[in-house]
Parts: C-alpha cells; sequence; structure tokens
C-alpha cells in the first residue's frame, strides 16, 4: 500500500488555517478597519468567522495526526503478533 506524505485532508486542513489566519490579519493590512477606532460590524464578522475556521481546522490535524498514529499503532501489534505466531509454529 503506497502512503503519502501529505494526504489531499491534512493539505485542505492546513489551507483552511491560513485562510483563517488571513481572515484574521486583512482588516488590518487592507486598511478596512480604521485606526483607533471602535471594530466595525463587518470586522467582527470577519475575526470570528477567521477564528472559527482556525479552530475548525486546528480540530482537524489533531484528528487527522490522532488517528493516523492509531492505525500506525494497530498495523505495528498486528505485525508483532503475526510474528509471533509464526515463531511459534516454527
Amino acid at each position: 500500500m503506497k502512503t503519502r506524505l501529505l494526504s489531499p485532508g491534512i493539505i485542505t486542513l492546513v489551507l483552511t488555517f491560513a485562510a483563517g489566519i488571513w481572515l484574521i490579519i486583512a482588516p488590518a493590512a487592507l486598511n478596512t478597519q480604521p485606526r483607533g477606532a471602535h471594530w466595525t460590524h463587518a470586522t467582527i464578522n470577519v475575526v470570528v468567522v477567521g477564528g472559527v475556521l482556525i479552530a475548525a481546522s486546528l480540530i482537524g490535524i489533531a484528528l487527522h495526526i490522532g488517528l493516523g498514529l492509531r492505525a500506525l499503532i494497530q498495523a505495528a501489534e498486528l505485525e508483532a503478533s503475526e510474528a509471533d505466531s509464526s515463531a511459534a509454529t516454527a
């Protein structure tokens, strides 16, 4: 079985994380939020959506890594049990 270093899922999650970062810094970077003024409703909306994207992508990345590690551990345990059973029959 061929395994990929970076799966399409993790690439998508990293791009979603980058989009969330951009949404948070965009009002300041594009000067759409006046300096020193209270945040406009649009700025609040963009920053909240960016935060949600970041949180969702970090949860997805953690789950992806955790489930991948679980699969590796299960494969190693299966291989070890197969090696033990073949050594016992030999």
